[in-house]
């Protein structure tokens, strides 16, 4: 347990000192601005929920393109519990970024990138994994679609475990994953009535997301009110509080 404290003690330093490092291999449309991103990443581990259980060998998926720091959360609460992770990362830019910054911070015995999908979905069905983690929303679920081959068994897991993450997730990895936030400047924001209109557009925005992404992947029974009413926020207001605090981009 206390190589995982030094482990995950070095994850803050390198989130508050060498943001730079993590943002290795990033498109330009990843790149968000050097400080906030992680200091929210810093924040939500120091929100880490003491309920959530990782046992044993676990899988999380990085969709490609999507933010790289956005692994962090799940990565701290994992070793934070003393389990074993893999990380899935089939973008090559961004594996390589994240290799450089796994190599300087945590043992190979503690955590594993993995680049193969297909090695990965033959693990899966031999049951090497204890829990999934799919860093993402449906939004993303396309990314993944071609990627699992249609007899392996786990197109459905990975599908509910999306629809979980919007549900369970703690309130960084959902308000970072794919809600809009308007261009507005926090520390001067709009007046109360502009206020209004904008958190009505961002919900009406969302919902019309969630629901098209339903549609087409045939769960038109899920209300997307539901899975809009992630849990940690109380109201929109606080969502719109949290994305005005972490400056997350829009869609």
């Amino acid at each position: 347990m206390s190589s995982t404290i030094h482990a995950l003690h070095r994850l803050r330093q390198l989130l508050k000192e060498d943001a730079p490092l993590l943002q290795t291999g990033l498109g330009p449309t990843q790149l968000l601005s050097t400080y906030k991103p992680f200091q929210a990443a810093v924040t939500a581990i120091d929100r880490l929920s003491p309920t959530a259980s990782f046992p044993g060998h676990g899988l999380i998926i990085v969709p490609p393109a999507f933010s790289l720091y956005l692994a962090l959360v799940p990565i701290a609460r994992a070793l934070q519990q003393g389990s074993r992770v893999t990380v899935l990362m089939p973008d090559a830019q961004q594996s390589e970024g994240f290799r450089q910054w796994l190599g300087a911070t945590f043992s190979s015995e503690t955590i594993t990138l993995a680049v193969d999908p297909s090695a990965v979905w033959t693990a899966l069905s031999g049951g090497a994994f204890d829990w999934l983690h799919f860093s993402g929303l449906p939004a993303d679920w396309a990314l993944w679609q071609d990627l699992i081959p249609s007899n392996c068994g786990y197109r459905s897991v990975l599908y509910e475990q999306a629809i979980a993450v919007i549900d369970e997730t703690a309130n960084l990895d959902a308000v970072s994953s794919r809600l809009v936030w308007a261009e507005t400047d926090p520390v001067h924001p709009f007046p109360e009535p502009q206020q209004l209109f904008i958190q009505e557009s961002i919900k009406k925005h969302c919902l019309d997301r969630i629901q098209e992404k339903l549609q087409q992947f045939h769960h038109p029974e899920i209300d997307p009110e539901r899975v809009f009413r992630i849990r940690g926020f109380r109201s929109l207001g606080e969502v719109l509080q949290a994305a005005a605090e972490f400056q997350y981009p829009a869609l």
